[in-house]
Parts: C-alpha cells; structure tokens; sequence
C-alpha cells in the first residue's frame, strides 16, 4: 500500500527520519491491519486522471542520500510512503475500485520521537498502480 503524505518536523532542532521504524495502522469498517515499511520503487505511478503527478516519489529519498542532511524545523516533507500489510483481507475490496478508510502512520526520528498521521475518511484506490512507462504508452 503506498499512501501520499504532507509533514514536516516540529522538533526544536533538525532530525533525521528512520524508514525502517514507520509503521501503518489500517482500519477499513472494523477490520484492522498492520503495515511494515517498503520503499516506494520510482518506476511505479498512479493510474488516475484525478491527479496531476502520477509518478510515485518515495518520501524518505526527497531528504537526499542517508545522513546527507537533517530535516529542518518546519520545513514541509512531501511524498508518498509505502508498506507491506501481510495479514490484509483482499476479500473487503473484491469488485471495488475504491474505498474509505482509516490511516494512521508512525515514522520514528533520531531523537527517538514519533511522529504520527493520523486521517479518517482516506481515499484508498483499487488496482490503480502500475509502472511508469505503462502510464506515458497511453498518451
């Protein structure tokens, strides 16, 4: 599952994030599932026409290289994120193209805070991810 996320650090100095400690909380209804990090490959997109860019950017590589620099106070850190839910239950979406759903993400810092997002109502897309190139063949 890859999700788009807007945060920015509110630590009083700058921090780095570890991708490896972010985890997902998923509620669809009264179900309940649990998300691991994976990095979001460059070669895949979004197949739609509602969104401007449909190329996946990983969150933790727009930082730059590992320990290149700190994010800074305030500064907004924009992308998508993504995990692996081994226990999710296909059978909730079959014959659905979207649904409504509850996420929570935790990303952990260096300074070991944990920073939380939290949104209900979130827009989950069925069968829309593809490669990049599959995208630019269409136009």
């Amino acid at each position: 599952m890859k999700f788009y996320i807007e945060a920015a650090n509110y630590n009083d100095c700058g921090t780095w994030f570890k991708p490896r400690e972010a985890e997902l909380e998923l509620r669809i209804g009264d179900a309940c599932f649990h998300g691991t990090w994976e990095r979001v490959s460059p070669m895949l997109a979004v197949d739609d026409d509602s969104l401007e860019e449909k190329r996946l950017a990983d969150l933790f590589d727009s930082l730059g290289l590992p320990l290149a620099r700190a994010l800074q106070q305030g500064v907004p850190w924009l992308g998508y994120i993504g995990f692996t839910v081994s226990d999710f239950d296909r059978s909730l979406v079959e014959g659905e193209t979207e649904i409504s759903a509850t996420a929570r993400i935790l990303i952990t810092d260096t300074l070991n805070k944990v920073h939380s997002i939290e949104k209900s109502n979130v827009k989950v897309l069925i069968g829309r991810l593809c490669f990049i190139f599959e995208i630019v063949s269409q136009q």
